[in-house]
């Protein structure tokens, strides 16, 4: 990781820090106000860090869209903020802190899950959920085909909306094949082969999209369950829902496993 010598000015919101980059090739090592940084502490103080006891830190945590700051028109900032996430910021944040040792590592870590060769800029970020496992280095890997035979495979043009416009303006269309387990076929001898912390994303046949939502796979006993921070008005934070019942109206499932 390569340190800046020159001070960057922090601005802390909610205990979390935005850092501006007005060279987006720089890599930065930011300092975090007190309260952020006894909180990643309390994260990592484990000996466990595995993705399952990672996220479980995370649960009733409120969830709040479009935390994250940057546009095609408007600079990137490295944005941290634990006290509220959506479904991606969440998974972004349990997969760098599951890689983690200290504060330090979190945020090289955070910058790698995030951005494409850790290069902090809106057009680097990762904004799909097939990003994690097509783009070098992966953050997971894709194995939803090798767990079910009955796995479908799909050609999109991600980014494309019906009409032929972007949904995310500069970014330009990527020509991708994505695979999904329908969600009738989410069976016993498919949730035997699931792990808890494995990546889920809920697949959606809307042109231009991989996944509608994201979460991560929990097994407690005989009980599988899908934790992620639900929008949904009866919660509205981080919850555990069960899988089969969560998918039962849901096209289907992409997994993923991290590396």
């Amino acid at each position: 990781m390569i340190i800046s010598k020159k001070i960057i000015p922090l601005s802390f919101i909610l205990g979390s820090f935005l850092i501006s980059l007005p060279n987006a090739n720089a890599v930065f090592h930011p300092y975090l106000s007190d309260k952020t940084q006894h909180e990643i502490n309390q994260y990592l103080k484990s000996k466990n860090h595995s993705i399952e006891e990672i996220s479980k830190n995370f649960l009733n945590t409120p969830y709040k869209s479009d935390t994250l700051i940057g546009s095609s028109t408007h600079p990137e900032k490295l944005v941290v903020n634990l006290e509220a996430v959506d479904c991606f910021t969440f998974i972004d944040y349990v997969l760098a802190l599951s890689q983690s040792r200290n504060v330090d590592d979190f945020i090289e870590n955070l910058i790698n899950v995030r951005y494409i060769d850790g290069n902090i800029n809106f057009f680097n970020r990762k904004h799909f959920f097939s990003d994690w496992y097509y783009i070098a280095p992966k953050n997971a890997e894709e194995i939803t085909q090798k767990i079910s035979p009955n796995a479908v495979t799909v050609f999109k043009r991600l980014n494309q909306k019906p009409d032929g416009t972007e949904y995310l303006a500069g970014i330009g269309t990527i020509p991708r094949n994505i695979t999904y387990i329908p969600s009738n076929f989410v069976d016993s001898d498919v949730l035997n082969q699931l792990r808890s912390g494995d990546f889920i994303g809920i697949y959606t046949p809307k042109d231009g999209l991989d996944a509608s939502h994201v979460g991560i796979l929990i097994k407690k006993g005989h009980q599988v369950y899908f934790r992620n921070a639900s929008s949904l008005k009866k919660n509205r934070k981080v919850v555990d829902s069960p899988l089969l019942e969560y998918i039962k109206d849901k096209p289907g499932i992409m997994v993923l496993r991290a590396q």
